[in-house]
């Protein structure tokens, strides 16, 4: 595996062959023990069934039972077979579990797989993820399968293919003669995974922090089962109230389930969503929750410990529906002295490009000061509320830096000449930042060591709007173990609360000659910003724009459109003569 640049120079690269099997012993150096080979053909629509996907570790060290099934030839078949399993599966050795005829139910004559009285397969030594036959038979048209042991891992590979490979023919180097190949994706090892825990800010007492809590199930949850999540000692201090919040790009809990949150005898947190009446099917749950922090300082990140069980109320005691999960936490930070967004003028919004409509791309500037001198290379966290995202590379090229620190281009190009010297410190060229990698709703800016303290800095940083002002409208900086006061955000540029739209009828057009159905509708809305009246100088003043949905046709005569334009409750209509009516061309 070879890297190389825009011309083909080579830039880095692998010293020795990719290995199809990482487990491969250095010993075995067989063309079949390398890498991948091709085949003539596929084999398709073979399952592959456990009765049990969950790890090993919970099963009480019981291996599950895998069943491969069904594999049918057009022609007799003689050939050697390897199966490859995902890796961190283990074979069986006991080969008094293997089961050569699990195909006898399923249909008669009934015929062991591989050959007559069946073939045990070998597991190769260090390579206990494979299964190999030197010499394996088949008849035509009859269903083979077999049923074997096999170890589940805590999960599935991260870093290799979650695919089972059964190759017949592997050890033959003409193609003619690798006969048939299935790559299989494995299912889902049943263990909890992207579990995160995030927060809106880590200051140290803040009474008014939202913590957000993000995990994916494999199983579903049944009656009195559900997730328990639980911090270990470095998360001891934290207050919940019992209440929670879906957060978008979640899969909904089903309405009746129950959450408790609980301080326990060790001040660690205990968070319990129960199902009622209603399963919790797999997937991805992303909520917030309210927190007071902890009013002391917590300077090693704690741990959170997401499990799924069968019964909830018998907690400690576990019965695992999927495997745990331990993610990190957070530290608690002592106070920043002070970061908020810079009061601009109109002037200097222009020129920094800052635009507030919603789903364009932002320019924000934020000053900041800091009690404690850093003494090493830090990286500053600027978390803004949900709905932002930063650019993954929100640094841009020395050239031309996205993220602006110099005086001569933070509150706009060349405009070094109007510094306020006496409300911001000048950011020397020395301590510029380093890197900056947008995270979503974050972005982790690197700064070498030079900022000093008691004296406010001001940055200029790009942003993505979201399509509505946040419910928790605060942004926060964490830096040198500081974090601020979460300071208040921007409102976005669109309607205040959510327009309503009601019909005169529900009726719909019945097609062919039929006079279509004329339905006057009312919309209420109330806009953010005033919609501005026509210039003396212009055609026209601001525009509302009402877009129907596909299908809809609004009612015009040559484009001019007949509507009752009223502040709502006012017994009076706006004069016609104020404004036009128009539909577009495309009505």
């Amino acid at each position: 595996l070879w890297l190389e640049d825009a011309q083909g120079y080579p830039l880095e690269g692998s010293r020795n062959t990719v290995l199809y099997n990482p487990k491969q012993a250095a010993s075995q150096t067989l063309f079949y023990h390398k890498s991948w080979g091709m085949y003539a053909n596929p084999i398709e629509n073979i399952l592959i069934r456990a009765n049990d996907w969950r790890p090993y570790q919970i099963t009480g060290s019981q291996d599950a039972s895998l069943t491969i099934w069904p594999i049918t030839f057009t022609m007799a078949t003689q050939t050697s077979l390897r199966i490859t399993a995902p890796f961190g599966f283990i074979w069986s050795t006991d080969w008094t579990q293997f089961n050569a005829t699990t195909n006898c139910v399923e249909l008669q004559p009934c015929e062991p797989f591989g050959g007559v009285g069946g073939v045990l397969p070998q597991v190769e030594s260090t390579v206990d993820n494979v299964l190999v036959w030197t010499q394996v038979y088949f008849n035509p048209n009859v269903k083979y399968g077999f049923q074997h042991k096999i170890r589940i891992p805590l999960h599935n590979p991260r870093t290799s293919a979650n695919t089972f490979y059964i190759e017949f023919g592997y050890k033959e180097p003409d193609i003619n003669n690798r006969m048939y190949a299935a790559a299989i994706e494995s299912p889902r090892v049943a263990s909890l995974i992207n579990c995160r825990v995030g927060f809106n800010t880590n200051q140290v007492g803040w009474l008014d922090n939202r913590m957000q809590f993000e995990l994916q199930t494999m199983t579903p949850i049944g009656v009195n089962g559900g997730i328990v999540i639980i911090g270990n000692e470095n998360t001891k201090g934290f207050a919940f109230t019992p209440e929670y919040t879906m957060l978008d790009g979640s899969d909904a809990f089903p309405a009746d389930v129950t959450l408790t949150a609980i301080r326990q005898v060790d001040a660690t947190s205990r968070i319990t969503i129960k199902v009622q009446s209603t399963p919790i099917g797999p997937g991805y749950y992303k909520f917030e929750m309210k927190v007071s922090n902890p009013t002391a300082r917590i300077t090693t990140p704690g741990k959170w410990t997401f499990g799924t069980y069968e019964d909830v109320s018998a907690w400690p005691d576990k019965k695992y529906i999927d495997n745990e999960m331990v993610t990190p936490g957070f530290v608690i930070s002592n106070r920043m002295q002070h970061a908020g967004f810079y009061p601009l003028s109109r002037v200097q919004e222009i020129a920094t490009s800052r635009e507030d409509r919603p789903g364009y791309m932002n320019n924000v500037v934020i000053e900041f000061e800091l009690r404690n001198r850093p003494e090493e290379v830090k990286d500053m966290t600027v978390k803004a509320p949900h709905g932002f995202a930063f650019e993954d590379d929100c640094l841009g090229p020395p050239s031309d830096p996205k993220l602006k620190t110099s005086l001569n281009t933070v509150f706009g190009d060349n405009t070094g000449g109007s510094w306020p010297a006496g409300d911001l410190e000048e950011w020397k060229a020395n301590v510029a930042p380093l890197a900056c990698r947008g995270e979503g709703r974050e972005a982790v800016i690197t700064i070498p060591v030079g900022l000093q303290v008691l004296k406010r800095y001001a940055f200029r940083i790009r942003v993505q709007n979201p399509l509505n002002s946040p419910d928790w409208n605060r942004w926060t900086l964490d830096y040198n173990s500081e974090a601020s006061d979460p300071f208040q955000g921007f409102n976005i540029w669109t309607a205040v609360g959510k327009p309503l739209v009601i019909p005169t009828t529900y009726s719909r057009n019945q097609g062919g000659s039929v006079t279509p159905i004329t339905n006057p509708v009312t919309i209420m809305f109330r806009p953010y910003k005033t919609v501005p009246s026509k210039p003396s100088n212009e055609d026209r003043g601001g525009v509302i724009r009402v877009e129907a949905p596909a299908g809809f046709k609004f009612v015009h005569t040559n484009r001019e459109c007949e509507i009752d334009l009223r502040v709502t409750g006012a017994s009076q209509a706006i004069l016609r003569r104020d404004y036009l009516c128009e539909g577009d061309a495309s009505e």
